[in-house]
C-alpha cells in the first residue's frame, strides 16, 4: 500500500474534529445511563437527567420528553417530582388528584394548587444531579411541613425489578428445580436483605 492509499484511509483534521466529538457525546450519555442505573435514583433525579440531555439534544424530546409516550402517568410523574423538590403549591388540579394517595393521613387533600413548571438550566449532568440530590435532603423541615408522605422510595425505573427477576433466574437454578416457591421467596428475600442478618441472627431463630 503506497502513501497515496494510507492518504485515503487518514482522517482530515475536520473529520477527526467530528469523530473526536460524537465520541464526547457518546461518553456523556453512557454516564447518563450509567446514572439512571442507580438503584438509590430518585424520581426527581431521573428526571433532571433526562430534562438535561433534552436541553443539549432537543430531538430526544420525542422519546424521553416529559409528555413521551413512554411517560404512561404524566400526571403522576409531575406530581412526584414537584413533592420531592419541596413545590407541592406549584401542583396543577390534575397533578393533585394523581397523587392523592401519597397525603398523609386526615390532610385534606383539596390543598391551593397554581400551575408552574421548574425549569433545568444547567449543562453538566454530576451538578445536576448533585442539586437535585441537595434539593431533597435540605428540605427536612419543609418535608415535615409537607401535606405528602415523602415519595423518594418510588423507584422512576423498573431496574431493581429486572434484576430481582434476574437474582431469581440464577436462585433457580437446573440443580434447584424441586425448590417451592415459598423457599425460593425466601431466599431471595435473604439475599437482598444480607445486610441485616447474619449467621447469629439465624442462630436465634
Amino acid at each position: 500500500m503506497d502513501n497515496q492509499e494510507l492518504s485515503l484511509l487518514t482522517l482530515t483534521n475536520i473529520e477527526h474534529f467530528k469523530l473526536k466529538s460524537c465520541m464526547n457525546v457518546l461518553k456523556y450519555l453512557q454516564q447518563a445511563t450509567l446514572e439512571l442505573q442507580d438503584e438509590k435514583l430518585t424520581l426527581l433525579e431521573s428526571r433532571c437527567i433526562l430534562d438535561t440531555i433534552i436541553e443539549l439534544f432537543p430531538l430526544a424530546e420525542k422519546v424521553i420528553g416529559r409528555t413521551a409516550s413512554i411517560v404512561k402517568y404524566p400526571d403522576f410523574e409531575n406530581a412526584v417530582v414537584k413533592i420531592v423538590s419541596h413545590e407541592e403549591k406549584h401542583l396543577t388540579v390534575a397533578e393533585a388528584e394523581s397523587v392523592t394517595k401519597l397525603l398523609k393521613s386526615g390532610l385534606d387533600k383539596n390543598n391551593s394548587v397554581t400551575t408552574m413548571d421548574s425549569e433545568i438550566n444547567s449543562n453538566h449532568l454530576k451538578n445536576i444531579i448533585n442539586n437535585c440530590k441537595r434539593l431533597r435532603t435540605s428540605g427536612a423541615t419543609l418535608a415535615e411541613a409537607s401535606a405528602y408522605i415523602d415519595a423518594c422510595f418510588i423507584c422512576p425505573t423498573s431496574n431493581i425489578v429486572e434484576r430481582l427477576f434476574s437474582r431469581s433466574k440464577l436462585t433457580l437454578a437446573s440443580l434447584r428445580t424441586r425448590m417451592t416457591p415459598e423457599n425460593l421467596e425466601n431466599v431471595v428475600f435473604l439475599l437482598y436483605n444480607e445486610t441485616l442478618w447474619d449467621v447469629f441472627t439465624l442462630g436465634q431463630l
